[in-house]
């Protein structure tokens, strides 16, 4: 047992030397100029132990984009939660706040995670990874008072997450329709205005 024990971490350690190397990596040279061989070179991994966590270079990166959007969702709920919000949509509107600050001042991973993220990779690991289930329950948490079925609070986090990271991709790195310090107040206006009429379904 010891053994399987061991063994098992060791395969999650060069799991997770993988991806934060091919993280880094990619965001100092980006996606096209960092090679599979440069990635395992810096984990300190031999190449063949590459293909035993991915099935290629495009699952290694979609695996890098869910664990990137899960942090960065998991940090911005975490300040949300500081801010003492008393309501869901506040404490909504605040996770938006705080995603957009993010990624504001992380644009080369805004790039990474919305070109190689989708909504359901992430609905494939539900039942799969516990981070992934316990952000939601904490999500859920926050709408327990308003009388509405799992499934529409999964639509407002899809709506959550979907909505900033386009807004913000467009505004940030093609730099459309305008300055993100305007399409931010456009974001906010516009989720505050989809989830309002829930305030009245309270229990």
């Amino acid at each position: 047992m010891q053994t399987t024990n061991k063994s098992s971490l060791n395969k999650k350690r060069k799991y997770d030397a993988l991806l934060t190397k091919g993280t880094e990596l990619y965001t100092e040279n980006g996606l096209q100029n960092t090679s599979v061989d440069q990635i395992t070179k810096k984990a300190g991994v031999a190449k063949g132990t590459f293909y035993l966590y991915f099935k290629n270079k495009e699952d290694f990166i979609e695996q890098i984009a869910l664990k990137l959007n899960i942090d960065i969702l998991k940090e911005s709920m975490n300040k949300a939660d500081k801010k003492l919000n008393t309501n869901a949509i506040t404490y909504t509107l605040e996770v938006a706040n705080q995603l957009v600050t993010y990624y504001t001042k992380n644009p080369t991973i805004l790039k990474l995670v919305f070109r190689n993220f989708s909504w359901s990779t992430l609905m494939k690991q539900f039942h799969k990874s516990k981070q992934v289930t316990d952000l939601y329950n904490v999500f859920r948490t926050k709408y327990a008072d308003i009388q509405i079925e799992h499934e529409q609070v999964n639509y407002i986090l899809f709506i959550l997450i979907q909505l900033t990271g386009s807004i913000c991709y467009e505004s940030i790195i093609n730099k459309s329709p305008a300055p993100i310090t305007i399409m931010k107040e456009v974001l906010i206006q516009t989720i505050e205005k989809i989830l309002t009429p829930l305030e009245v379904r309270t229990i």
